[in-house]
């Protein structure tokens, strides 16, 4: 019962968190303005990463795509990808975007077109990797979106 209390603490602090970094949202492509955000959520822990990026695409509608990253604990790294309908359709697809941001990180995930998870056991490298995916997020999806 202390545990589910706990965790929706943590998973309203993501929400708040993720709240105050929406704004760095932005739009990208000619014809269809994709938002993309690209975030270090700190060390807030996978579950709470997950509302976050949930939240995140709630708050930011379709078409959008989130990338959060966190480093949770000693040696620990998590990613999340969420990606809305209109990305999806676009042949984007989350699970399939994470593996290899994850590796850059020394770890591997996936997941669904439209929502994924990944860790890792590099934080050090979790700066470069949410570059990384900010880059291809926007090549692509300026490709794509034109």
């Amino acid at each position: 019962m202390v545990r589910n209390e706990v965790s929706a603490l943590r998973a309203k602090a993501a929400e708040y968190k993720a709240s105050t970094v929406a704004s760095k949202a932005f739009p990208v492509g000619s014809s269809k303005k994709i938002m993309i955000l690209v975030e270090c959520m700190d060390d807030i822990d996978a579950d709470s990463l997950k509302s976050a990026a949930e939240y995140l695409v709630d708050v930011l509608q379709d078409p959008a795509a989130v990338v959060l990253g966190s480093c949770p604990g000693e040696g620990k790294v998590s990613l999340v990808a969420a990606f809305t309908p209109g990305v999806v359709d676009l042949g984007v697809q989350a699970g399939k975007f994470i593996g290899p941001i994850a590796k850059l990180c020394g770890g591997g995930g996936g997941g669904r077109p439209n929502f994924a998870q990944a860790g890792g056991r590099k934080p050090e490298n979790l700066s470069s990797a949410l570059d990384k995916a900010q880059s291809e997020l926007v090549s692509i999806l300026t490709e794509k979106a034109s």
